[in-house]
Formats: C-alpha cells, sequence, structure tokens
C-alpha cells in the first residue's frame, strides 16, 4: 500500500473538504439570519405589548 496519496484521491479529499467548508459556512449564515428574526420577533411582540398597556407574557 502506497505511504503517499495519489494527486486525484488529494483533489477528491480537498474538493469534499471544502464543500464541508461551505455548508458550514451555509449553515451559520442560516443560523444568524433565524436568531435575528427571532429577536425581530420578540421586539415586535414586545413593541405590541407596550401599546396593549400590558404585560402578557
Amino acid at each position: 500500500m502506497p505511504t503517499t496519496l495519489s494527486a486525484d484521491l488529494y483533489e477528491r479529499l480537498n474538493d469534499r473538504v471544502r464543500h464541508a467548508m461551505q455548508y458550514a459556512e451555509a449553515a451559520r449564515l442560516c443560523a444568524e439570519d433565524a436568531l435575528d428574526l427571532l429577536k425581530a420577533t420578540r421586539d415586535f411582540q414586545e413593541d405590541l405589548d407596550r401599546r396593549r398597556g400590558g404585560d402578557d407574557d
């Protein structure tokens, strides 16, 4: 069994790692967007509660 990777295998592994990094970045961005939406929803609900004059948590 050879102790070095063939150029083809190295390129394939490199592509897989690059794709995994891209998916991880996309997941991070989606999580940030979801957190922003959650915060906006909370702020909206707090604003509605203030307008109604109550603290209906």
